[in-house]
């Protein structure tokens, strides 16, 4: 059997947490690298992904609500030099994610994931629209949809 790639962890010897992340080919020549930041609350702050070189390939940086739960996460990517951020909406009654609207680098809604649950509170369907301006108007074009059935 030969070895065709290798990842390794690395772990923040005090707090055990995860710093790095490294894959490498079979000859252990380092082929990409994930750098993890956290927060005060141990939460991520961001992620960022490395080509071999050492030149930044992605990025996501992570916005938390006071509520602790996640309010956007902004993503770069160095090959299509764009920005995109997620922004996370939650039911006030059950706390639950509703929606998660992407927005382009020009602050323009592209994009649309509905979330509804059943009775007992799994995700039920999942619709995802792609949003664009069309005749002067606003369209949203169902591009997927999704559907979970549970026998309770």
């Amino acid at each position: 059997d030969k070895e065709i790639s290798r990842i390794i962890f690395s772990y923040n010897d005090k707090t055990g947490i995860l710093e790095f992340e490294s894959g490498y080919n079979s000859e252990g020549a380092l082929m990409w690298k994930i750098g993890y930041k956290y927060d005060e609350n141990g939460r991520y702050s961001s992620i960022a992904s490395y080509f071999a070189d050492g030149s930044l390939d992605e990025e996501k940086i992570f916005e938390y609500s006071e509520d602790d739960t996640i309010k956007s996460i902004t993503n770069y990517s160095s090959i299509s030099g764009k920005k995109t951020k997620q922004v996370f909406r939650y039911n006030e009654k059950t706390g639950k994610l509703d929606e998660i609207i992407t927005y382009n680098e020009n602050n323009e809604i592209i994009n649309r994931l509905q979330i509804k649950y059943d009775s007992v509170g799994n995700v039920a369907k999942l619709s995802n629209y792609a949003v664009s301006q069309k005749f002067g108007t606003t369209v949203n074009e169902l591009t997927s949809q999704t559907e979970f059935v549970f026998e309770y």
